[in-house]
């Protein structure tokens, strides 16, 4: 019982260390999505002035979920023992806690406020910097899009035709505008009958070529296991 909870905590843990892993990746300045707000007296970094601020804090819930994740090998390595008599474990067990201790020191690192302002609140999101971003290469990532469509609708062997011969071609003519360019070559009597039978729905994402609209129900299912969420933490209150 004692490991299966501490099993949970690691996985917490790295749910939180995820968190911190992606949000620092997003405050890189060739990426620059998120900022953190800066607040007054804080030093962005003694090395580089011209950083206003640094994520040591989304750092430590990376790092920290490694060192959770370490400190778990001990719990596995005490499951057995010699006719359950064996107390060689007793002192490994000893340093469990430093389990919880850690993931309350990441909780901690969240939630703490600064300036009347938790980490997550703190946080700006640059939603101009990620278009652009989007935009610069966005319309590759439309290449999965079309290759899921083309093995529904019954073309062998799809992947390999669009990763060879339309996705280099998708950032600058689009992702409908490549496939048709891509079978006016082909002559392919089975790519032209996967195109007639694609769904009115993946033809629409395809001509548009749009990736903000490639997110199906992302969206919804994200707001249902945030309420989820809000709901569990508040049934512990």
């Amino acid at each position: 019982a004692l490991a299966r909870y501490l099993h949970e905590c690691v996985l917490f843990s790295n749910t939180l260390g995820q968190l911190g892993r992606n949000v620092r990746h997003l405050m890189r300045a060739e990426i620059a999505e998120v900022r953190e707000e800066v607040m007054p007296g804080r030093m962005g970094s003694s090395a580089m002035p011209h950083k206003k601020c640094n994520p040591k804090d989304w750092e430590q819930l990376d790092g920290m979920s490694d060192v959770v994740s370490d400190e778990y090998a001990k719990v596995l390595g005490t499951l057995k023992s010699e006719h359950a008599r064996d107390l060689t474990g007793s002192c490994i067990r000893r340093f469990f806690p430093v389990i919880v201790i850690l993931v309350a020191h990441q909780l901690e690192t969240l939630l703490r406020k600064k300036g009347g302002k938790s980490l997550i609140e703190r946080m700006h999101f640059d939603t101009l910097r990620a278009k652009e971003l989007v935009h610069f290469k966005g319309k590759s990532t439309l290449a999965e899009p079309l290759y899921c469509a083309l093995a529904r609708a019954g073309y062998p062997d799809a992947h390999r035709l669009v990763r060879e011969k339309i996705a280099p071609l998708i950032q600058s003519l689009g992702p409908w505008q490549a496939l048709e360019y891509v079978a006016s070559r082909e002559r392919d009597p089975c790519l032209d009958a996967a195109i007639r039978s694609m769904p009115p729905t993946a033809k629409s994402l395809l001509q548009l070529g749009y990736t903000q609209a490639y997110i199906g129900d992302a969206k919804s299912i994200a707001g249902v296991e945030a309420a989820r969420a809000v709901g569990f933490v508040a049934s512990y209150k």
